[in-house]
């Protein structure tokens, strides 16, 4: 493949995904490191994409959506994912956190009602909780705030979670791909995540078909430390079908 060729493979990656690792650009290309290095320079250089550590960056991508703008995208989907997570995990007197994904929000007006101990780094989900009147006992972490998600990151949003230990642990990711993993764009987010899936017995990951087959810039985590993805199911087969075999568990909603 000439350069002008792989060159312009790039872009047309960069239109499906916002931000992309060097080490799918890689693969996908099947260059040497120094080779892309060059390719990414020329496009750089030509305004057509900005390089940032592991990856790049659509030029003109704002990184992250808004939590607001994405809680109004596939709404009925994110609602239907979250009541069959809530049937299969949720139980009176449980200890949950809720990470600041808006199909994990959905999880809050299906609470149990009793002692449900809620923690979350996620302004937009205490402000869901308080608008609900949830009868639960709500711990937020604190932290650096975020402008885009709404929620806390850094050194001391990891540490409130760190030593804390849980039932549940509802999160999403912004990719799913069975060759890539679970992947995010935003590494303080991704430290906060790990924290929380180290305090929990178990971590569902909700995810609509939209995000399968998406990379995003860095994994969140292994597979193996997944106990169930819960989709709609309207994914490609095939994609699915690897899935399952990198996951103990899939179940779907819809």
């Amino acid at each position: 493949m000439l350069g002008p060729d792989r060159q312009s493979r790039i872009l047309d990656l960069l239109e499906l995904d916002e931000s992309v690792p060097t080490s799918r650009l890689q693969e996908e290309l099947g260059v040497s490191a120094m080779t892309l290095w060059r390719d990414l320079s020329v496009l750089e250089d030509k305004g057509l994409l900005r390089r940032i550590h592991g990856g790049v960056l659509r030029v003109g991508a704002r990184g992250e959506p808004r939590f607001t703008a994405k809680e109004v995208t596939g709404r009925r989907v994110k609602q239907q994912l979250a009541a069959k997570a809530a049937g299969l995990f949720l139980r009176p007197g449980m200890s949950v956190i809720l990470e600041g994904g808006t199909t994990v929000s959905e999880l809050v007006p299906l609470l149990p009602a009793g002692e449900t101990t809620l923690l979350t780094n996620s302004v937009p989900i205490l402000a869901r909780v308080h608008a609900t009147r949830r009868p639960t006992q709500t711990l937020a972490s604190g932290g650096i705030l975020s402008p885009i998600s709404g929620n806390f990151v850094g050194t001391d949003a990891v540490a409130f979670f760190l030593g804390k230990k849980v039932d549940v642990f509802f999160m999403s990711a912004t990719g799913i791909d069975p060759v890539h993993g679970i992947t995010d764009p935003n590494p303080q987010e991704i430290e906060v995540k790990r924290a929380m899936a180290a305090a929990a017995h178990e971590v569902v990951l909700l995810a609509d078909s939209t995000k399968i087959g998406r990379v995003s810039l860095q994994q969140i985590m292994p597979w193996d430390r997944i106990t169930c993805l819960v989709t709609d199911g309207k994914a490609p087969a095939h994609l699915l079908r690897a899935l399952k075999k990198v996951l103990p568990r899939i179940e779907t909603a819809g």
